[in-house]
């Protein structure tokens, strides 16, 4: 990838250390990142610079001429990652209240506009149960070929994760570092993972750590990445409520399993529903929280998958004679292929749909 001046701007602004987002404000970078980043490589102050930042100034003025003096280009390229900027194909943030100023993709980036997607979090300390339904719910959504987004934590992420993989489905972690740097250390493998069969993506830099303040602040791309928000288990508070909350403030729909009201685990679950988001007792749920609603195309398709029982009975069927069978829109036939799989009626066999006895 060749990155152009402010291909090569927004990178180095967001791989800074200290450039945290109000800073990044402050300098006027949202507005103007390649002038931001001029005036940092000249060492210009900006008028509104001031206070903590004017004494931060020098040292951020090292940095970036020593970002300036890396091997960028060869560093993407060493790993298969990429820079997506604002106006580029296939750039997932257009309409968001919020965007990034760019961010690191590495592996398919096709997923990033592959529909239907669904962010499933919750809590790094779930119950086993919590665990379960994440991973099941993961695995159903995958097979029917819902792209499963999450933010590669411990617990309910990393179970939504595997889910999704142990079918061979679509799966986008959004991280609170570099791409090159794996968080948290036991999720190594599944990083690697996810970097060669699903998508990593960072609104940071390469060689960017971990900091506390990354994870809430990424929380809002794992929302604007999903149709849907689904939170499995979280205590009373916890990183997966302020997903959800970033999923309302984008208009998009939020649900949540429902727990013991004796299980801590359950709180924060339980208060959403309490607040009105939808109950998520299995994938058939998430398939309505999807906001698919009946019409001509979908009732046509349903009809055509009910005529094809028989053939799917007689050795099974591809998922893609299936959706071409249905006539209607690819999206609507797999959330519908997604239901029979979630009712017991049909399952997945690698790439063909059998009927179960």
């Amino acid at each position: 990838m060749v990155l152009d001046d402010e291909r090569l701007a927004r990178l180095g602004l967001v791989t800074i250390e200290g450039l945290w987002p109000r800073r990044l404000e402050l300098l006027g970078a949202l507005d103007d990142p390649i002038g931001s980043w001029s005036a940092l490589l000249d060492g210009r102050r900006p008028a509104g610079v001031a206070g903590r930042l004017a004494e931060a100034w020098p040292d951020l003025v090292r940095r970036a001429r020593a970002f300036q003096d890396r091997e960028i280009e060869a560093e993407l390229r060493a790993i298969g990652a990429e820079v997506l900027v604002p106006g580029d194909d296939g750039w997932p943030f257009d309409d968001d209240p919020e965007p990034p100023l760019a961010v690191v993709v590495r592996g398919d980036r096709d997923l990033l506009n592959r529909r239907p997607a669904v962010a499933l979090v919750g809590t790094r300390r779930p119950t086993g149960l919590g665990r379960a339904v994440a991973d099941e719910l993961g695995a159903t959504l995958a097979e029917a070929g819902v792209v499963i987004v999450s933010g590669l934590a411990l617990g309910i992420d990393g179970a939504a994760h595997r889910g999704a993989l142990r079918v061979g489905g679509g799966t986008i972690a959004v991280v609170g570092s570099g791409v090159d740097r794996p968080y948290p250390a036991r999720h190594g493998e599944l990083w690697d993972t996810i970097a060669e069969d699903g998508l990593l993506v960072s609104e940071y830099g390469l060689g960017v750590p971990p900091a506390r303040w990354r994870f809430p602040a990424r929380n809002r791309l794992i929302a604007a990445l999903a149709e849907s928000t689904v939170v499995v288990e979280s205590q009373a508070r916890g990183g997966a409520l302020s997903t959800a909350a970033e999923a309302l403030e984008r208009g998009r729909s939020v649900g949540a399993v429902p727990g013991s009201v004796r299980s801590p685990a359950s709180d924060g679950t339980n208060a959403l529903l309490v607040d009105g988001a939808a109950p998520v007792r299995g994938a058939v749920d998430v398939f309505d929280l999807l906001g698919i609603t009946p019409s001509v195309g979908r009732d046509a398709a349903v009809v055509a998958l009910d005529l094809l029982d028989a053939e799917v009975a007689r050795g099974g069927c591809t998922i893609d004679a299936l959706v071409a069978a249905a006539g209607g829109d690819v999206a609507e036939a797999l959330v519908e292929i997604g239901r029979r799989i979630a009712a017991g009626r049909w399952r997945r066999n690698g790439t063909v749909i059998e009927l179960i006895p």
